[in-house]
């Protein structure tokens, strides 16, 4: 009676994939995808501040409001100005946008939950609007725009002033017009771009194929508002709530770091805490095996032993029917009934040989699931093995690319250190410095998710597996049940036939002498049958109690797999999600410190531009007598 029984080893298969992931770097890009398109419920986007003459709010799929102080504008709302409309905003990522008269803007995206995918879009369709941006034109330049019908406005952490002028306007040429206060802004059309300085103005014309220019003069329809003072005012407290935001997020990052190696060495310990389970299951599993042997050869040689006692006893039943046969032949009654019997017995070893048949065919199905899932395993595990060389290859690669990004940066770095005012091949290789990170963190996105794509493939693959076993090995004690059934069913069947026979037999004896003798020998096939029942019965006994145990000792460890995969892929979670708030507050922070690398090299650069001024000035160079 085989039984099923899954691999120990089955979780070994788990685990350089899943150990393999902690390997994986910090991403060194930064996302250049652009805005995220809007989630179905709108995203809070800012409060209202200040509200002067009419100005209205619009949601998609709503009636127009008036705006008034307080409310809360969302992802998605148009905001409307009338003639002397002013409306003023505090957005969500402690950015400023003032808009003027005759303006309408939409919020078209936004989100500012302090992620590498905060964003806000803006769609300017007529008037004007100023914008001190807040963390995300700090941390996520790419993805703030201001959008208008003939351009893109971009920034890099900036006060600005975008308006723009329909056909026929009375106020200058139509386009969009992007004036800088402090910072820097970059229009941009698909004729080309101008990058636009603080005090300067950038103009886009309505035709498309006019490339954006930065102006000579600064239009005069750019003139302060009434709040004005209040609004230059916006400009310093906003950058002192940016620097306290730089400084959390670089808390927030050390501590994400930390976390995540303090996961990660979670999750190598645990992995070399299954292995060595796995190990210790396996060894206990090998002892176990060879003590349910060694049990199992102990009932063969008994069942082997009853064949001696099964000879006895036919021995004993051909002597007495030897000895009835001639009375038997007088009687042709007995000798129907004894034929019947004799039937009967023959059916009963039918089903005895059917049960034999199903109890091997019972173990050869076993048998061959457990080599096909192990096959199937092995074969899995090869793969798994060749996906694993393959992403060791491209993390290969993408270190190799990671140190030729620094070396890039190194060379950035020094060029400018030797001509501070840069020329076009710093800025060349800066650009190029800039797409080389985006590759990298996007290779190591690839990786991240091959990884994990991996771990749960494995994952998955061993769950399968268990619940194959466990549905086998049930079904497998059902049968069992059932065989066992039967043949104490069949056992009972023969028992009543040869009780029946025997009595027949003494009853078909006349002579005194015979008959005692005829009686003699039936008691002896009745105590040596009872004694082969007996024995029989504890053999089987004997074969339960050790089927029952392998199936608690499988069904144990196929609960401990169980319950180990469930672990393993909560710690792997757990590290992923670490990993992800590291990979994205890594992404932001050296988007800042490329912004904030960008605006010292030009206040350097202004400061040397200055004394030089000074230096060829004529007051200068004068003699003061």
């Amino acid at each position: 009676m085989r039984q099923f029984r899954a691999p120990v080893g089955l979780l070994g298969l788990l685990f350089s994939s899943a150990l393999f992931a902690q390997l994986a770097p910090p991403a060194t890009g930064v996302d250049r995808s652009g805005p995220v398109p809007a989630d179905v419920t709108a995203q809070p986007a800012g409060k209202i501040d200040l509200v002067g003459g009419d100005a209205q709010i619009m949601s998609p799929g709503k009636s127009s409001r008036r705006a008034l102080v307080g409310d809360t504008v969302n992802e998605g709302d148009t905001l409307v100005t009338g003639d002397k409309g002013e409306l003023h905003l505090t957005m969500a990522d402690s950015g400023f946008i003032a808009l003027r008269p005759n303006t309408r803007m939409q919020i078209a995206t936004y989100k500012a939950d302090g992620g590498a995918d905060d964003h806000g879009v803006f769609n300017l369709v007529s008037g004007g609007m100023r914008s001190i941006t807040g963390w995300i034109g700090k941390f996520n330049q790419k993805s703030y725009q201001v959008r208008t019908p003939t351009a893109t406005v971009g920034i890099r952490g900036t006060d600005h002033e975008t308006r723009y002028l329909p056909p026929g306007s009375a106020e200058g040429p139509p386009g969009t017009y992007d004036k800088v206060f402090y910072g820097e802004t970059t229009i941009v059309t698909g004729a080309g771009e101008a990058e636009v300085s603080p005090e300067k103005a950038g103009f886009s014309s309505s035709d498309p194929g006019q490339q954006p220019e930065v102006l000579a003069k600064v239009p005069t329809f750019f003139k302060p508002g009434p709040h004005e003072d209040l609004i230059n005012a916006k400009h310093a407290e906003i950058q002192k709530i940016i620097e306290q935001r730089r400084d959390e997020r670089r808390k927030i990052v050390e501590q994400l770091r930390v976390a995540f190696l303090d996961a990660a060495a979670q999750l190598k310990a645990q992995g070399d805490s299954n292995k060595a389970a796995d190990a210790q299951r396996q060894a206990q599993a090998d002892a176990q095996r060879q003590a349910f042997d060694e049990r199992r050869a102990a009932l063969h040689a008994r069942e082997d032993a009853l064949q001696g006692a099964r000879q006895t006893i036919a021995d004993l039943r051909m002597e007495i029917a030897r000895e009835v046969a001639p009375d038997i032949a007088r009687n042709r009654e007995l000798a129907a009934q004894l034929k019947a019997l004799r039937d009967k017995s023959q059916e009963i070893r039918q089903g005895y040989d059917d049960l034999k048949a199903a109890r091997k065919a019972m173990a050869d199905a076993n048998l061959a699931a457990a080599e096909a899932r192990q096959a199937s395993t092995d074969s899995h595990r090869k793969l798994a093995d060749e996906r694993l060389e393959t992403l060791k290859a491209k993390l290969a690669e993408l270190q190799q690319h990671q140190l030729a990004l620094q070396a890039m940066r190194q060379a950035i770095k020094d060029g400018y250190a030797k001509y501070p005012e840069g020329n076009a091949e710093l800025t060349a290789q800066r650009r190029a410095a800039d797409q080389v990170a985006d590759n990298v963190a996007k290779e190591q996105s690839d990786y991240q998710s091959g990884i994990n794509a991996l771990f749960e493939d494995n994952i998955a693959f061993a769950e399968a597996n268990i619940e194959a076993a466990k549905a086998q090995r049930i079904n497998t004690e059902q049968q069992v049940a059932d065989f066992n059934a039967k043949d104490e069913e069949l056992a009972q069947e023969q028992s009543a036939i040869d009780t029946s026979r025997e009595n027949l037999q003494e009853k078909s004896v006349i002579d005194p002498a015979k008959k005692a003798h005829v009686h003699d020998l039936i008691l002896k096939v009745r105590a040596a049958v009872q004694a082969l029942r007996e024995e029989r019965k504890n053999i089987l006994a004997g074969w339960k109690a050790l089927s029952a145990e392998d199936s608690r000792g499988a069904a144990q460890r196929q609960n401990a797999n169980a319950d180990e995969l469930k672990k393993i892929r909560e710690k792997h979670q757990q590290v992923n999600e670490k990993l992800a708030d590291l990979q994205s507050e890594t992404a932001s922070m050296q988007q800042e410190i490329r912004s904030l690398y960008e605006a010292e090299q030009k206040r350097y650069l202004e400061e040397l531009r200055a004394a030089r001024q000074q230096q060829t000035s004529p007051d200068a160079t004068a003699d003061p007598n």
